[in-house]
Order: structure tokens, then sequence, then C-alpha cells
């Protein structure tokens, strides 16, 4: 039970696994999940994509106007001209659809993802990891770019943030410094197997073995390093070194051209070649010393920093970010770019020197773990997304605060509308634990009789016009007594987002829970009225409300689609364990799968139900159930006779109270194969009396039947999966369904009850400060285990 995690929008221009690649990677990584939930665009699929989806971020593939180098010819220019409009359009889509809280633009060469964030409205950080000194002209005109796109700018080092204020004088103002992080777990060397590296590469096990690990291109030296291996073969015979790494996608001929140079040089018996890998750690661990020997500046040198981590002495260019990660003559030497004989006389001196260098590299270790670590790095910028999302608490409500549920209907117990049973249970847990509360329904017929409660019930008249409310309800709203707060329940209805004004504007708090309105599956059917009856009333009945409920933390990010709810809790329907009655006589042969609820055949996922139970009457005995009452009924009835199977399926109507009960432990298996819900109630009754559940991921409890061990969830509703996982179930072993009747108990076992939820919703979603309260929500999210382990099922795709 928490509050959604508000999205960051990531823009990144390649999916390999480099430098700025990793430092995107340990970020996301870093982040806090419960807070911060990250979508990262790319153009196109890679290692990365990989790496980020196991972070659990969202990937999102598609043009971003991802400039280079080689785009400043006319033909790139226009190849670039075309690109970033594209790649702009498709930020503006992605900002409409994830609703960040900030778009974090990684790297500079992201052009039309940078456009297309200023153009959206949305809060941008511009983070530059390159420097940029030639041409000029382009220099100074990102210079421009950066302080016009961003509402803020970070570099990866001083230097970096030089070369750019330089140019634009009040870029300054909106610029600042974030050094690069090593991710220690990444480059433990206790994991590490040097000697497997070694073998690979051909290196004798006590040969001095030197290393640079990086890009292969012409600004990073690997033609130098070349050079002094050269100069160093006679006085270092026994010393081999090692080029480790890729040329960019589509740019093969760095790779022959360095290769050509090794064997001009005549030293491919020293000097060996090899491809990126992902086993940084023994790679690191095989080398003596590692070289850094960039001719063009480094915005950083993540390298050096990452071999520091290894406690290896460091040989780099005595220029721009190097010059902040190495120290020189305390954690390895710094040389002149591009002078072979300079970088020769540096490696000469370690090679020559053994304990000097085990020295440099045990201070390197002591500087990287000072200020290069992965744990600061992603603290400095959670900091500056908290600046954009701060989370305003409201304040508290005194704990004498009434409690108003406005719901459609009467929240009668007796009916299958779900919405209505639960704020009946809802409503009965706060008066037992003592809290003024009453239930405001709304109604065709307000004068019909309701039943008994142990709380008031006002109905209030719902007309045929959907745009306005009774003026009974109307005049209620202004007269309430305070302090009161109001918990509004169910989406897409605009009486209940009129209601809210109403509220709002006689000055009371309301809450607010959808109950699975906005799922997405949910507005596939009718999408165009639905879409539209979200922007006309439910964006600001989601925006205007205290708090917003959802049951499940996919529910609250497709909740934050309507409206950026940054103020939605987490909190799930609650369930009591049951007592358990002997089962009714059916008089259906077994095995008998049921269904309880609402008979509404495309939200239900009923149509499908009675197809696959078809389906697997071929060759099987057994009987479906179907209890409750809906429009859908005489579709449903006619569809089966049309099947053939109308003499096994069986429509026992509404049925309540223990009769209810006793039909339901007469199932063999509860199946409920929604294609979009929220918890369904009758799927926690028919666990809590420990039938096996056979469920779709629409119901919104897959994960926790899974966890459990309660039955099988299939991975979408359809036909076939269906059908076997009715044969599944059929053909079970008696140890099995016991196995599954445990998992269903157990299941409602670890469940929160209804007096436990009723406890946080008054603290979370109304902000009643009760006294005693505060251990509350502690005690609900520091669940028991269960006393055995769950039985995990496999999602039937």
């Amino acid at each position: 039970m928490s509050a959604t995690p508000s999205t960051l929008l990531f823009l990144h221009p390649s999916a390999e696994l480099y430098g700025a690649d990793r430092t995107l990677l340990q970020l996301v990584e870093g982040l806090d999940r419960r807070r911060w939930r990250a979508v990262v665009a790319l153009p196109h699929r890679g290692p990365l994509a990989e790496a980020l989806e196991r972070a659990g971020a969202t990937v999102e593939v598609g043009e971003l106007g991802v400039g280079a180098r080689g785009d400043l010819g006319p033909r790139g220019l226009l190849a670039l001209a075309w690109r970033v409009p594209r790649g702009a359009r498709f930020v503006l889509r992605l900002v409409r659809r994830h609703r960040p809280v900030l778009v974090h633009t990684n790297t500079m060469v992201v052009l039309g993802g940078a456009l297309g964030a200023r153009l959206s409205g949305a809060r941008h950080l511009w983070h530059v990891h390159e420097i940029l000194e030639r041409p000029r002209w382009l220099a100074r005109l990102y210079s421009r770019l950066l302080a016009w796109l961003a509402d803020e700018v970070v570099s990866n080092s001083e230097a970096t943030r030089a070369r750019f204020d330089r140019w634009h004088a009040p870029l300054r103002a909106k610029h600042s410094v974030v050094l690069n992080g090593v991710d220690d777990s990444r480059l433990d060397p206790a994991g590490a197997y040097p000697a497997g590296v070694r073998a690979e590469l051909g290196v004798e096990a006590d040969a001095p073995l030197v290393l640079l690990a990086g890009r292969i291109n012409p600004g990073k030296g690997q033609g130098v390093l070349v050079e002094a291996a050269a100069l160093l073969r006679d006085r270092h015979p026994r010393a081999r070194f090692a080029l480790v790494g890729d040329a960019p996608p589509g740019q093969p001929g760095f790779e022959r051209d360095l290769d050509m140079h090794i064997r001009r040089a005549g030293l491919g018996d020293i000097v060996f070649r090899a491809p990126f890998r992902t086993d940084v750690a023994s790679l690191y661990a095989a080398a003596d010393v590692c070289v850094v020997s960039s001719t063009r500046p480094e915005s950083f040198g993540l390298v050096a920093a990452e071999a520091m981590a290894l406690s290896k002495p460091v040989v780099a260019s005595n220029h721009s970010g190097l010059a902040e990660v190495v120290v020189d003559g305390e954690t390895g030497r710094l040389v002149t770019p591009g002078d072979p004989g300079a970088l020769a006389a540096a490696l000469d001196e370690l090679l020559s020197d053994p304990a000097r260098a085990a020295a440099m590299g045990a201070a390197g270790r002591r500087r990287q773990r000072a200020r290069f670590t992965v744990e600061r790095y992603v603290a400095d910028f959670a900091r500056r997304y908290e600046a954009y999302d701060p989370r305003p608490t409201p304040p508290l409500l005194p704990p004498a605060t009434r409690v108003v549920h406005l719901v459609f209907g009467k929240a009668n117990p007796d009916r299958v509308n779900g919405v209505n049973r639960v704020v009946h249970q809802l409503a009965c847990a706060q008066v037992r634990a003592d809290r003024a509360v009453e239930v405001w329904g709304l109604t065709p017929t307000p004068a019909a009789p309701a039943g008994p409660r142990p709380y008031r019930l006002r109905c209030f008249r719902r007309g045929p016009w959907r745009f306005g409310i009774d003026r009974a309800l109307a005049q209620a709203i202004e007269e309430a007594a305070g302090p009161v707060v109001f918990h509004l329940h169910g989406g897409l209805l605009p009486e209940l987002a009129i209601s809210a004004r109403r509220i709002s504007r006689a000055g009371h708090a309301y809450s607010f829970t959808p109950h699975g309105a906005y799922r997405q599956a949910a507005l596939a059917r009718r999408p165009l009225l639905k879409r539209l009856t979200i922007a006309i009333f439910d964006r600001g009945l989601v925006a205007s409300a205290r708090a917003v409920q959802a049951f499940n933390e996919q529910e609250a990010i497709e909740v934050a689609r309507v409206a950026g709810a940054w103020h939605t809790v987490v909190i799930p329907n609650g369930q009591d364990l049951l007592e358990v009655p002997p089962p009714a006589r059916l008089g259906m042969d077994r095995p008998i799968f049921g269904f309880l609820g609402r008979l509404a055949a495309y939200t239900k996922g009923l149509d499908v139900l009675i197809d696959g139970f078809a389906r697997f009457a071929e060759d099987h005995p057994g009987s479906l159930v179907l209890v409750g009452e809906g429009r859908d009924r005489d579709l449903l009835e006619a569809r089966a006779r049309a099947l053939g199977v109308e003499d096994r399926v069986a429509f026992l109507g509404a049925r309540f109270g223990e009769h209810k009960l006793s039909t339901v432990v007469a199932f063999d298996a509860f199946v409920h194969p929604s294609r979009h819900d929220a918890q369904p109630g009758a799927v926690l009754e028919a666990a809590a009396l420990g039938v096996p559940l056979l469920i779709t991921e629409g119901t919104g409890l897959a994960r926790e039947v899974t966890r459990a061990g309660a039955g099988l969830v299939l991975g979408q509703c359809a036909v076939e999966p269906l059908a076997e996982a009715l044969r599944a179930v059929a053909e079970a072993e008696a140890d099995a369904r016991q196995r599954w009747s445990d998992g269903a108990r157990r299941l409602i076992a670890e469940r929160p009850s209804w007096g436990r939820i009723e406890a946080v919703l008054a603290r979370e979603l109304y902000g009643i400060a009760d006294i005693g309260q505060s251990s509350v929500t502690e005690r609900v999210q520091r669940r028991a285990p269960p006393t055995s382990p769950p039985h995990e099922e496999p999602v039937i795709r």
C-alpha cells in the first residue's frame, strides 16, 4: 500500500552498453521504484533495452531525431532536418501517453527528442555527456539550444559545463554538474574471473597486461596505444596490450583501420583485439594497467573510474574530464594527448615498478569510493526529480471527520454489482471502527426499500439526463456539516464529476476510487466516448481529488495517465476468511466449473467462457454453472444452445448469503475470465472459501493468485487457453487440487482484512488523523510471510 510512482521519461540515442548507456542504466536501476516509474525511449532495440526492462523500465522504440558528426554535410543535414520533426512528434505522443513529471534527455545528440520535450510543455532536464569544441559555430548553437530547450541542464563534469557556458552566458544560471558513478555490484572483484579473460585473449597468466576498453574510433586513441606498444616492445618484451570494444553501429571501417595499423606495425603477437564484453569486472581484474588515451576531450572518462574501482592504476590523457577523475602521481599518470612517447614513458614507469602501480591502484579505489559512486550519482538526480514533483501533503482532517460514500446504487450487499458490495463492506468495517459513516446512493428508485444497514443510507434520484444531478443531492452537499470527507466510487460517470465540483465549491474534501474504470482494456471498448468523457469530466475529477485509490500498481499507472495523479495510493480491497458451509447439491456432473457475478458478457469474458467450455466438453465430462443476473443472460443462454452444451451449462440466477456461499463451495474451480476488472469481490470470496481459482490477468489478481499458488492464471481472455486450463483442472491429481485450495485460503490470510484496510484508508486516502493509527500502515505493509512456501503455477498464454 503506497503512493503510485511518478513517471520519468528518458530519451536516449542508442541501445548499446557503453559509457552513457551504462550511466542511464545505473540511474534507472538505482531509482526507488515505489517513487519513480521509468519510461525510456530508444531509437531501436538492443542490449540496453533488455537490461532496462529487467530493471523494471518501460521501453518505447521510435524515431528520436538523433544527430551525429556525420550529419554536418549537406546530405546529412537534409536527413537530420527530416528526422528531427519526426522525433519531436514521437516524444509528443509519449508525453501524452505517459504524462511524465519530467523528461530527461540523455546526451546532447537527441535533438528531435529535446525539441519534442520543449513543445510538449513538460518540464525538461537535458543531461550532457559530450564536449563539443569544433566546429565553433555548432558549439555556439548547441549552447543556445541547451538554454532554450531545457528547464535545467546537467553536465557530467566541470570540464563539460565550462565548454558550453563560455559560449552562452545565460546558460550558466540553469547549468550544474553531476559526476558519473561506478556501480560496485557490477564491478565486484569477488565475482571476477581474470584467468578466463587472459585465456581468451591468449595472454600468459604472469605476463603484464595493458588494457584499453571502449568504443573503437579515432578519438579514443587506440592508435596511440599501438604506437606506444611498439616503443615498449624491447624494454618490456613480455608485456601484452588488449584493445577491447566495437566500432559504432554502421561504421566498421574504424575496426578495419585499427587492424591494419596493428599489422603494419608488426605487433600482431603482442597487441590483441577483442569485441565488447559485459563481464567488465573480469576484464579490468585481468589487467595490470588501464589506459584511456583519448585524443579528443572526454567529458568524464567512465572507463577510468571503473578501472579505479578494481584498484587498477590508470594512464589517461591530460585533458577535460579525465583530469578530474585521475590524480597524476597518486592514482595513475596523466600524459599529453596524442603523444605515443609520453604514453610509453608512463607505462614504462608502472610496468617497471609493480609495487608503485599497486599503490596507485589502491589510492584510485579510495578516490572512486569517495567521489564516483552510483549511490551518490542516483541520489543527486533523485533530489533534482523531487524538485519537479514535490508531492505536497494536504493537511490532516480531525479524528471526528464523517465519511460519506457516494455511489451508483444503494450499496446493497445482495446485488451482483461489485462496487456496491465493496462500499457496503467498507462502510460496515468503518462502523465497527466507530467511525461516523454514511452512504449516499444515486438510483432510479430512491423510494424503494433497501433493507436494514448498520450505517445511514440516503438515496437520491438518478435520472436519464447524465449531465446533471438531483437538486436534493446538490442541496445535501451544500448543507453537509463538517468536518466531512466524501468518498466517490466509479469512473466515467459524469454525475460523479459534477458532484465532485459541488463538493469542492462547498469547501469539502473528497477522495476517489475508480474501481478499474481506467484500465486500458476497459477503455478499448467505445474508446472515443470514454476518452471524451475523461477529457470533459474525469480529468478534473481525478486531479482535484485529495487522493485516488488504485487496487494495484498497474491500475495506479493507468489512473496517472488520466490526470498525472501523483496522489494515487495503492490499497487493495479487503477480504476476511470465511467459515466454509456445507456444499450445495447442484445435481451436475463433475468437475463443476463455476462463475458468480454480473452476467456482462464482454467485461467478464463470459462469451469466451461459454466457448472455451464447449471446446473442453468435446472430450471431457463436467459442468459449468453461472450464478448471477445481468442484461446478457439471454445472449449467453443462446450461445450455449448454439454450441450444443445447454444441458451442461446451468444459469442459477442470483443467490445471496449462505445460499450463495454454499453454492460456491460446491465448485471444483471458480472461473473468472475477465477482460478487465477491479479485483472482483467474488473471486476473493471464493478464495476465502478455499475454492481453487482459474482467472485471467484482467481480474487484477493474477500476481497474488500465482504467488499464493491458488490456482491457474490465463495470460489472456481467449478460447483455446481457457479450454486448456479447464482440461488442466479436470485432469489434476487430488493433491494438486488440495494445494490450490490451500493456496486460495493462504491468499486471503496474507491479504489485509477489511478492518485493516479501513484503518489505512482513513489515514492514506482520507487524511484523517486518528490517534494510534500511525503504525497501522506499517503493519499492513509488513504482512507476515506464509507458513509454507507458495506453489508457483505457470501463466497460461
